[in-house]
Parts: structure tokens; C-alpha cells; sequence
């Protein structure tokens, strides 16, 4: 690609950690809504993020820590080539997930019905499983 070695690790090393960062996203359960899920609706998760998101990007813009670091300034098509490969394995996973609802949906469909695997497919009736009640938040602010 024509860079120099120390702007090259530094592209690895933030696509290694923002793929970390989106990795959250493939822990839902496999039944529940792609956007709208248990890992999505979790304000501590979305804090957490924040956080390590500034943290990237004090490692690369505070001159201290670059340097203890030796972290390059990865230049705006260094940050594109760490987003894109980034998000290669949230789409791995997020298709792993489709593919486990699948076979959920097609298991739960056979011990309703009594069918086999083939028949539920080829009659098309695999109705995708609920997701899991997912319990209410509490109010602990009125301590007495």
C-alpha cells in the first residue's frame, strides 16, 4: 500500500480494537431484534463505547501517549481501511446469528409439529422463536 511501517501498525491496531468495540453487538441472542435488543438498550454499554472510543483516539492524538505508544497518525484513509476491516467481523457474526435463529426456528417448529427438519424448510412455516422476556428495570432511587 505504500506506507510506512509505523502508520501500518497503527491501522492494525485500531482495527484490532474497534473490532473489539463492535463485537458487543454479536452477543445478543440469537431470537432477538437485529437493532432493538437487550445489548442495544443498555446505557452502560453504549457509556463503555464512549469511553474507549476517546481512549483510541487519546492514543493517537495525545503526543504523550503516541509516542509512549509509537503510535503514527493513521491519516484519514488509515481510519477508513481500520473502520471497513473493522466491521468485517460484526457481519460474520451477525450472520452467524441469523443462521443460529434459523436453526432454532427450525428445531422449535419440529417438536411443535412433529416434523422433520426438511418438511418445516420446505413448507416454509419456520415462524422465528420470541425473544426472551427481558426483565424491567428497577428504581433504586427511593432508598430509605
Amino acid at each position: 500500500m505504500g506506507m510506512e511501517e509505523n502508520r501500518a501498525t497503527t491501522i492494525a491496531f485500531l482495527t484490532l480494537a474497534l473490532a473489539q468495540l463492535w463485537h458487543v453487538f454479536s452477543m445478543r441472542y440469537p431470537a432477538s431484534p437485529r437493532l432493538r435488543n437487550e445489548i442495544t438498550r443498555n446505557p452502560w454499554l453504549w457509556g463503555a463505547l464512549a469511553v474507549c472510543g476517546v481512549l483510541l483516539l487519546a492514543a493517537v492524538y495525545w503526543p504523550a501517549l503516541a509516542d509512549l505508544l509509537s503510535i503514527a497518525d493513521p491519516r484519514l484513509a488509515g481510519w477508513a481501511i481500520a473502520g471497513a476491516m473493522s466491521l468485517l467481523p460484526l457481519l460474520v457474526g451477525q450472520l452467524a446469528l441469523e443462521v443460529k435463529r434459523r436453526r432454532l426456528s427450525i428445531e422449535q417448529q419440529v417438536g411443535k409439529e412433529g416434523r422433520s427438519p426438511s418438511q418445516c424448510c420446505l413448507a416454509r412455516r419456520c415462524d422465528p422463536p420470541s425473544p426472551p422476556a427481558v426483565p424491567e428495570r428497577q428504581d433504586f432511587s427511593d432508598r430509605s
